[in-house]
């Protein structure tokens, strides 16, 4: 007898077992212990690995099965079928209510999240749907198409309410200055503003002086630091081509105190997360601009995009309310490093994202 059909002998032991040690009170006292011998000499045989003694144990055994609990015995189909409805029914819970995947789509999150648009393929990752509170369904419809109807939900016990400096996936539906195409879907930002914050943004421009090329360039994801004389400088690489790669030359800029691309809160600079001291921000869009400061409605959001100048967020089309959060982003379960410039990275990517 095959591996195979030996597995598939004690699979339907184990299962005539357990349907006998359900069901065998209904049946009179001598077909209970037919039905008990009969798996005992199933039992007997798939010790000794007797192929053919197997063979006609179990032809037996299934006899008596069907002809003393015919409603209990079930076929291949069946069980192949509920197996899929169980499998389906614990994935949709877990996507449902504790951890969903999401990839990528945009670069408006690098260097922290690749994007696919820009890249062919982006970072695969996990969201926890219950840290800040789960929500049933809230659509019914056809799968994969725009037929169906929104539903009320209910939004169950949170572990903690979000926090600066998350990584938070959110619907967009509601948000008035989105295009309709774009409040069909899922974003990806850093929170920023909390409700009752003031927000200002003191951008800088992601350009310097390139000294291979002679000009003025636009620097690819600039990350502010301290030199050796102990200033704030921007830190960034040229992306400007020449022939057929890139410059890459490694550009530093130095940044005015009072305008050097920090996040200002209620008047104060925004340090902590440390995220925040690294990131050069950019003035943009009708909530972002220069000199001036919004507040977060109560049960709202601000988010911004760690690829600042680069990113269409918060900056352009305002609040995100507070029932359109999905989860945190905490886990890159995919790709392992990115090849090929500026995100080479030799070190594992995968793993946590705090």
């Amino acid at each position: 007898m095959k591996r195979k059909e030996l597995k598939a002998a004690k699979t339907y032991y184990r299962y005539a077992a357990k349907v006998l040690s359900k069901k065998g009170k209904k049946l009179a006292p001598q077909n209970c212990k037919m039905l008990g011998e009969r798996l005992e000499e199933l039992k007997a045989a798939l010790e000794k690995k007797d192929g053919a003694r197997v063979s006609l144990c179990l032809q037996r055994a299934d006899e008596d099965l069907a002809r003393y609990l015919p409603k209990a015995r079930k076929s291949a189909l069946r069980e192949g079928l509920e197996t899929i409805v169980i499998a389906f029914l614990i994935a949709f819970v877990l996507r449902t209510f504790v951890v969903q995947a999401f990839k990528i789509p945009t670069g408006s999150m690098q260097p922290t999240l690749y994007g696919a648009r820009d890249h062919g393929f982006g970072d695969k990752i996990l969201v926890n749907k219950f840290i800040y509170g789960t929500k049933t369904p809230d659509w019914i419809g056809v799968p994969f198409t725009d037929w169906g109807a929104f539903i009320p939900f209910v939004t169950l016990p949170a572990v903690r309410e979000p926090a600066r400096g998350d990584i938070i996936v959110f619907r967009t539906l509601g948000i008035k200055a989105m295009s309709p195409d774009d409040q069909k879907k899922d974003f990806i930002k850093r929170l920023v503003g909390l409700p009752g914050d003031t927000v200002e943004i003191r951008g800088v421009e992601w350009r310097g002086y390139c000294p291979e090329c002679g000009k003025m360039v636009d620097l690819a994801y600039p990350r502010k630091t301290k030199d050796e004389n102990g200033r704030e400088v921007m830190v960034g690489r040229c992306t400007r081509w020449r022939g057929d790669s890139r410059c890459n030359e490694v550009i530093t800029v130095p940044l005015v105190p009072e305008w050097d691309g920090s996040i200002y809160i209620n008047g104060e600079k925004l340090t902590e997360p440390a995220i925040f001291s690294e990131i050069p921000y950019v003035n943009a869009g009708p909530y972002g601009r220069a000199g001036s400061s919004i507040t977060v409605p109560e049960g709202y959001y601000f988010f911004l995009g760690d690829n600042s100048a680069n990113s269409k967020d918060s900056r352009y089309w305002g609040f995100v309310p507070a029932e359109n959060v999905r989860g945190e982003a905490f886990f890159i379960y995919w790709p392992p490093r990115w090849p090929g410039w500026p995100f080479y990275s030799e070190s594992n990517r995968m793993g946590l994202l705090w």
